[in-house]
């Protein structure tokens, strides 16, 4: 007897993705961010293959799976960073609050200003500490003067918990900040275009376990503010940040939903699989 999934279609054999349909609510009742049939590919080679997810406002939503999945893929595509790899050919909608972000005529670099994007490694520029957080602000012409440039570089790194230490080195360079300091700076300097979305590939990448969980705190906290989508191969990391879990797997999205639900609930056989470790 052919197995049947929870939708009533034919289940994939072992190991298979193709023609999955995504289990859980990869919709969402108030959408900031949505991709509508997304698809990625590198010559002949799928990277992503008919994505359909919204992201919610003022939320953060992890985007999880084993190495080659497609997470970054994903994630780039969201403020169309992969537009700098020539290679890639993608199609499909990416929409912010309605508007699509690949029609023609998008302006890419104020889009990079409303979807910003930190690095896994992220690097400050060699600046002075203040002028790493106004770097944004600056060439997209967001602060029409010296008070309102202030303004930004004092909340962002306020808001990052930051300030306090190095207020009286907003002048100095940034060579003598720690690895978890590095991360905040980096973090406040997207925060300073003041963007409708932040996106973290790998967040607490590098950083000791202490350090990674206070990074963990400021990022769940951040998406009470403004919507938050990070990547991660780690389900626990996923469920202590996220109110909402989307798990891909070889280039399609499998499942999304809830974190709480998805990770004591899965509705896919491949989900369980990752969330208990068969898949890694």
């Amino acid at each position: 007897m052919t197995a049947m999934t929870e939708h009533g279609t034919p289940a994939p054999a072992e190991g298979a993705v193709t023609r999955v349909r995504a289990a859980g609510l990869p919709g969402h009742a108030d959408p900031v961010l949505e991709c509508r049939d997304l698809s990625v590919r590198h010559g002949s080679e799928a990277l992503l293959s008919g994505i359909s997810l919204a992201f919610g406002r003022n939320e953060a939503t992890a985007i999880v799976g084993a190495p080659g999945a497609g997470k970054t893929t994903l994630l780039k595509s969201l403020n169309r960073m992969i537009d700098l790899v020539p290679e890639l050919q993608s199609s499909g909608q990416v929409l912010l609050d309605g508007e699509d972000l690949r029609a023609p005529g998008v302006d890419v670099l104020a889009l990079r200003a409303r979807v910003v994007l930190v690095p896994a490694r992220p690097t400050p520029f060699r600046l002075s500490i203040f002028d790493n957080v106004a770097y944004g602000p600056r060439i997209h012409g967001l602060a029409p003067d010296r008070t309102e440039l202030e303004r930004r570089v004092r909340d962002s790194l306020d808001a990052v918990g930051l300030f306090d230490d190095v207020r009286t080195q907003l002048s100095a360079g940034c060579d003598g900040l720690r690895p978890e300091q590095v991360h905040r700076l980096c973090i406040a300097r997207a925060l300073a275009l003041e963007p409708r979305v932040l996106l973290f590939e790998d967040p607490c990448r590098g950083l000791d376990p202490a350090a990674a969980a206070r990074i963990e705190d400021l990022v769940h906290g951040l998406s009470r503010r403004l919507s938050v989508v990070f990547t991660v191969q780690s389900m626990q990391m996923a469920g202590r940040i996220a109110q909402r879990i989307a798990f891909l797997h070889a280039g399609r999205l499998v499942e999304v939903n809830l974190a709480d639900e998805l990770l004591t609930k899965p509705r896919h056989r491949l989900t369980e699989a990752y969330v208990t470790g068969r898949i890694t």
